[in-house]
């Protein structure tokens, strides 16, 4: 109400920011400046509130009329410098109460101001590039000359606004600031001089500074990779300090992760993990910074800390800052080797089993760091630790190979109900975990017969599973409108995005979502990234399952091969899968999904081709994931046919039935290419647009533009031809 009245006067504004807009004395007595330092401070924070509260194009015309005589005369730079002289100048500071200290009020209001102004989309204090390049410099410099020498509580606390400061400018002016690597030096130095005492650490001013180091490796890498390399110093000075926190750190099970001491320790490592993790990705080069992580011990030390919070379940968001980081260390070849060696399957392998303790997914989902207010859940970190050991092996190869069957043979039941929930869950969270653990198994697969030596009961229950996964996403993918009326399930009164359980769904929705394979006139966007989630998991399944069917080369040419070394994985069956209780994954299954994948293509075609004249929306399903899906779906279908085909113990009247079942579906198959390809197509880069061939006249062109378009036609074609005759 006050403040309402006081605007009403003309006069207000004027006289409000009279004592900012003054001329700066150059000398003054520390009683007399002392009381107007806290006057401006006041001022500059009546102005940092008021553009806080209102939005930039209805600031008061009284205001903007003083910010431009602010702007006019340059006052910002003029206060800058005059702090730099302020803090430079010997005083006596109160250590009891320092928030009625005047230069901790001038310097707070001031942080104010700035950060507020450089919110807005237009500059409202009128700083020219140059100008806050200056401020900037000011600040960093005076911050280096206070941690040259800290003696008293009164510094640290200027410091910690200081690099406050440093770091929210860096954040708001981050697109005009260049170049970076004078500020990356300059904060550089300000962190090595924060390290430069063994025994203590200033928590509050190194969180700045990390954070502000994090803000300008993360533009260098955006913006000015040819100034990574100034970013090498930097190691060092990152590995020292993470290694002297975490020496502080005190054990997880005797931590008390609520209390502001470990908290305030647990933020500095985690900021500290992550700028490191940055600089990892930014340089590139293991050669530059792996050398500083070992010789600061940095992975034992991470290995055993996390390790102890992990069993704790404390500290999510150190634990996932971790994780991030061994996941960028497990990229390159000889930090993989160096993490290995360090014990990483020892220090979480048996320890990641408390991140899914209950076996109960809502409990999972909703467990997170209190004191730290995280929305990083304990199946999120679950996850990050299965895709860690698929980098490890995919980097490391056999070298890693019992460690990862140790992994999988410690949380196979995990890895089992993550698969599992497909088929019961619509959840976007479900389907990633299913992503993830398909992966793994990926990556696992080329390793098949070690894995079938050392865990053979597993891999029989494995193979299942992602039997299972093809045979539940493909079911839903040929049919949108179940799809489509499940998801819209969750506006009424079910759980969020679950589907009913197999065995009841024949109870409780319609026929016509059953059995109707129609596409969604208007597939909405949930829905579209629903079937891309579902085109993955089949894509991942076909991979793994790629490694345990005969190669289709050797099958169609080797008239003797032995068909003992694999199992078929297929049924002779030729009907579609169906959603009320999980059948048998046979030919039909894959048939079924090929023709889905052609009727996605042709309505994403049609969508992108006439945007105006069809109600379709932008919106469809990636063609890159379709065709992937496409390519392998058939390979897999045609080596499991050469599989029965070959196997001497299958009965003649068998092989007949798969030979004449097959031919006639994959008949339909190219029939439905062609048409998909006479609608308009988009062509290869060196092909060219086809004419509608004549009715009853075969045309070679277009069998020319159909093999270049898809690959696999002609080799389909020839199949039928040559195999299934």
């Amino acid at each position: 109400m006050a403040m309402q009245a006081l605007r009403k006067s003309p006069l207000f504004w004027g006289s409000l920011c009279a004592p900012v807009l003054r001329d700066i004395p150059v000398q003054q007595e520390e009683s007399s400046w002392s009381d107007e330092m806290k006057t401006v401070a006041n001022v500059l924070r009546v102005i940092a509130m008021e553009l806080y509260t209102v939005h930039n194009t209805k600031i008061e015309k009284d205001l903007q009329i003083q910010l431009d005589v602010f702007s006019k005369n340059k006052k910002l730079l003029r206060w800058s410098e005059y702090i730099r002289r302020l803090l430079r100048k010997p005083c006596r500071h109160s250590l009891e109460d320092m928030s009625d200290d005047p230069i901790i009020q001038l310097l707070t209001a001031w942080n104010m101001v700035l950060g507020v102004a450089g919110s807005y989309k237009r500059e409202v204090l009128g700083l020219t590039v140059e100008a806050k390049s200056t401020i900037l410099s000011d600040l960093l410099t005076e911050l280096q000359a206070q941690l040259a020498d800290v003696t008293d509580t009164h510094q640290v606390k200027v410091c910690s606004i200081l690099s406050a400061t440093s770091m929210t400018l860096l954040h708001t002016w981050a697109g005009i600031l260049k170049p970076w690597t004078d500020r990356v030096y300059q904060l550089e130095v300000a962190l090595r001089l924060s390290c430069a005492s063994s025994e203590v650490l200033l928590p509050s001013i190194q969180l700045g500074l990390l954070g502000a180091l994090t803000l300008a490796t993360q533009q260098i890498k955006l913006t000015a990779k040819q100034d990574v390399l100034s970013l090498k110093s930097l190691c060092p000075v990152v590995c020292t300090l993470l290694q002297k926190v975490t020496y502080q750190l005190p054990p997880a099970r005797k931590a008390n992760v609520c209390s502001k001491d470990v908290e305030l320790l647990l933020k500095i490592l985690t900021v500290c993990v992550t700028l490191l993790d940055e600089l990892i990705q930014s340089i590139e080069d293991p050669a530059i910074w792996l050398p500083s992580i070992q010789e600061h011990t940095v992975l034992p030390v991470l290995l055993s800390s996390v390790q102890t919070y992990i069993q704790a379940r404390q500290g999510l968001q150190y634990i996932q800052a971790v994780l991030l980081l061994f996941l960028s260390l497990a990229k390159y070849q000889q930090s993989a080797e160096a993490l290995a060696l360090n014990g990483l399957a020892q220090h979480t392998c048996l320890a990641v089993s408390e991140l899914y303790k209950e076996n109960n997914a809502e409990k999972q989902k909703t467990v997170a760091c209190r004191n730290q207010g995280s929305a990083v859940t304990l199946s999120s970190l679950y996850l990050l630790s299965v895709e860690l050991y698929s980098a490890m092996l995919s980097t490391l190869k056999y070298t890693f190979l019992n460690d990862a069957l140790d992994f999988l043979g410690v949380h196979q039941q995990q890895m089992e109900w993550c698969l599992s929930n497909v088929g019961t869950s619509l959840d976007p969270d479900d389907q990633k975990a299913a992503e993830v653990t398909c992966d793994f198994l990926c990556q696992l697969s080329p390793y098949h017969q070690q894995w079938r030596m050392q865990l053979p009961q597993l891999l029989g229950t494995m193979l299942s599973s992602i039997c299972f996964v093809s045979h539940s996403c493909i079911s839903l993918l040929i049919r949108p409108q179940l799809l489509k009326y499940l998801l819209e399930k969750k506006h009424g009164s079910e759980p969020p995005q679950k589907v009913l359980a197999s065995q009841s769904m024949a109870q409780h929705l319609p026929l016509q979502h059953q059995t109707s394979t129609d596409e969604v006139e208007q597939p909405s966007e949930q829905l579209v990234q629903v079937q891309e989630s579902h085109l993955k998991l089949v894509g991942l399944s076909l991979t793994f399952l790629r490694h345990f069917t005969p190669d289709l080369c050797e099958a169609m040419l080797d008239q003797s091969l032995d068909v003992n070394d694999s199992s078929p994985l297929l049924d002779l069956g030729f009907n579609t899968p169906s959603t009320e209780k999980e059948g048998p994954v046979n030919f039909g299954t894959y048939l079924a999904c090929i023709n889905s994948c052609v009727r996605m293509l042709s309505r994403s075609e049609m969508r992108a081709a006439s945007p105006n004249r069809t109600p379709f929306p932008a919106v469809s399903v990636s063609r890159h994931i379709l065709l992937f899906v496409l390519e392998n779906t058939l390979y897999f279908l045609l080596s499991q046919t050469m599989r029965y085909l070959r196997d001497p113990k299958l009965h003649q009247r068998e092989k007949q039935y798969l030979k004449r079942e097959l031919a006639a579906e994959l008949n339909s198959f190219l029939q439905g290419l062609q048409r998909y390809l006479r609608r308009g197509a988009p062509q290869s880069p060196g092909g060219s647009t086809m004419a509608s061939p004549q009715v009853g006249k075969t045309s070679s062109y277009a069998a020319i533009v159909m093999t270049q378009e898809f690959p696999f036609y002609k080799l389909v074609s020839d199949f039928i031809k040559h195999i299934l005759r």
